[in-house]
């Protein structure tokens, strides 16, 4: 289950947990940490700045906390598998650790790009629905409009044997 801390992601978790109680699984965290590229400035009145990235180091030390604090949280103990945090391009990154742990589902938030930004961007969701192995279930940003727990309702009707 990737979480990148926003609301969004948070709301996923909450159908991430309905669908492992209903199914006896157990929930893995992600989180990607992708470094943002040194913005270029040219020098300035004869000043060569030089740009300031937040190390990655420390951004992984935040991320590994953050996560591991909303595993044990917002998961009931008996889900929570783990917490993993990586460097990298989200969308790969996510589709490399499914595939590393041979999970049966991927939830994740939509974030709602459109337009030049989603151009520009790329929409990780788009990228994971597109290339991962298993299956993938992606929740809208809007929140649910009457309850913050999905219904109980069977999502498809359930499979029987010919």
């Amino acid at each position: 289950m990737p979480l990148d801390f926003s609301g969004e992601s948070r709301q996923a978790l909450i159908y991430a947990v309905a669908l492992a109680e209903k199914f006896n699984a157990r929930i893995a965290l992600v989180h990607v940490v992708t470094p943002a590229p040194a913005p270029m400035m040219p020098p300035v009145l004869g000043v060569d700045y030089t740009p300031m990235a937040i190390p990655v180091r420390g951004q992984r030390k935040y991320a590994a906390t953050a996560l591991h604090e909303r595993g044990e949280t917002l998961i009931p103990r008996s889900l929570y598998e783990r917490s993993i945090v990586t460097t990298g391009h989200a969308a790969s990154q996510i589709i490399a650790i499914a595939e590393r742990i041979e999970a049966d589902l991927i939830v994740l938030t939509t974030h709602g790009h459109s337009g030049i930004t989603r151009f520009l961007m790329g929409s990780t969701a788009e990228q994971v629905v597109r290339h991962a192995k298993c299956p993938v279930m992606t929740v809208r940003r809007t929140p649910p409009k009457t309850s913050t727990r999905p219904s109980r309702k069977p999502i498809v009707p359930p499979i029987r044997p010919l």
